[in-house]
């Protein structure tokens, strides 16, 4: 009876995301949001609370994992406010005012969401199939449809928001399926109430564009899943010490998923493609030390390719970022007039449209140092990435 009871939740979470993906764009937002989302959730966790028994699980030293949990967060907030002292503030575009509105639209969800996910993935902590397919049901229950649908207007969109929002929001996900494991929801609480209240609550914001937005996303849940795996580990080796532990491959999934992405990044074999600046001939769009990253154009891009843009392009086996100041054509050929924004006057060779590379999309601070000084070291006389 049990069993049937949980397999209920099972199948009324599974149709709650079919909902969310496939009716909320035919709902007014607002009876959505206000209504039908909530009810929804809430008719979900008063069914786990009274009609299952223990459905979170016995655990040990849950107010010892809290205090750890709390410490990870706060250390998290404070590097997460101080990058704003190198990146800048933004106004944050939640009013105070609104904190009511948001505390019932945003925060009592996930509350919700955190109770339901204890609940299911401790009653199946031991199925590794479950593990996974609830990392996938809780993940698609969070994402904002109408954002994700919105998103599909143009690939660069698509991709930023996929970057700064899908895939920190799997990472999460597992860790906090994992995190449920060894304190139910609330482990994960901890984190959840105290960021996302002063996500609503400081009036200003680190202006972080959706690239480090999302590193900064996917850096939160690794960090969290070492120290706990860490802590247990050392707990699991005391009480233990003659006997080897089974470490269960799943919980490595968010790991091994940012490695890979990383690695396949730095390739070049996705659209999107980062490249260190050596010189400050574009200052002040980007200096000396800072990450450029740059999108390849289509065929399509490369003829709509107009004066003011930023273009990256090979040159004398050095790859070069400067902005169009005059095209022409010439034997079929479309040219470039190229100048970097701090020079005097323009580039002395036109770029043909072969050369061109890609087009700039963005460029994250400082970061590109390592590769500039080893850049310096080993290739000083014909450097591989110039900007002037």
């Amino acid at each position: 009876m049990k069993t049937i009871r949980f397999n209920i939740i099972q199948l009324a979470m599974i149709l709650y995301v079919f909902f969310c993906i496939f009716f909320a764009n035919f709902v007014d937002v607002k009876i959505f949001n206000w209504i039908l989302k909530p009810l929804l959730l809430t008719i979900m966790a008063l069914y786990l609370f009274f009609y299952t028994d223990n459905h979170h699980g016995r655990f040990k030293k849950v107010k010892e994992n809290m205090k750890t949990m709390l410490i990870i967060t706060l250390f998290y907030i404070i590097i997460y406010y101080i990058s704003g002292l190198v990146f800048g503030f933004a106004k944050n575009p939640y009013p105070i005012k609104m904190l009511p509105q948001n505390l019932y639209l945003q925060i009592y969800p996930l509350i919700v969401i955190e109770y339901i996910r204890s609940a299911l993935v401790n009653e199946n902590k031991n199925n590794p199939f479950m593990f996974i397919m609830f990392c996938i049901i809780f993940t698609m229950a969070q994402i904002n449809y109408i954002s994700f649908n919105a998103s599909f207007t143009d690939r660069e969109a698509f991709f930023k928001y996929f970057c700064s929002f899908i895939i920190p929001l799997i990472f999460s996900n597992t860790v906090y399926n994992y995190l449920t494991i060894k304190g139910s929801y609330k482990l994960v609480l901890v984190y959840v109430l105290i960021f996302n209240i002063l996500l609503y609550v400081v009036p200003i914001q680190p202006a972080l564009d959706w690239f480090l937005l999302g590193i900064y996303n996917i850096i939160l849940p690794v960090v969290m899943f070492i120290i706990f795996r860490y802590d247990l580990n050392k707990k699991t080796e005391r009480k233990f010490s003659r006997h080897r532990t089974f470490r269960n491959p799943v919980i490595y999934v968010p790991l091994f998923t940012v490695m890979i992405v990383f690695i396949l990044f730095m390739t070049g074999i996705f659209k999107y493609e980062p490249i260190a600046i050596v010189s400050n001939s574009m200052n002040p769009i980007f200096y000396r030390g800072d990450i450029v990253i740059y999108s390849k154009p289509t065929t399509e891009e490369l003829k709509n390719i107009e004066e003011n843009t930023i273009i990256i392009y090979s040159k004398e086996k050095q790859i070069v970022a400067h902005r169009v100041v005059k095209k022409y054509v010439k034997n079929e050929v479309t040219y470039y007039i190229t100048r970097g924004d701090a020079n005097n006057g323009d580039d002395t060779a036109p770029v043909p449209q072969s050369k061109v590379l890609g087009i700039y999309s963005c460029s994250v601070k400082y970061i590109g140092y390592p590769s500039v000084w080893l850049n310096q070291i080993f290739n000083k006389e014909k450097p591989t990435v110039e900007t002037k």
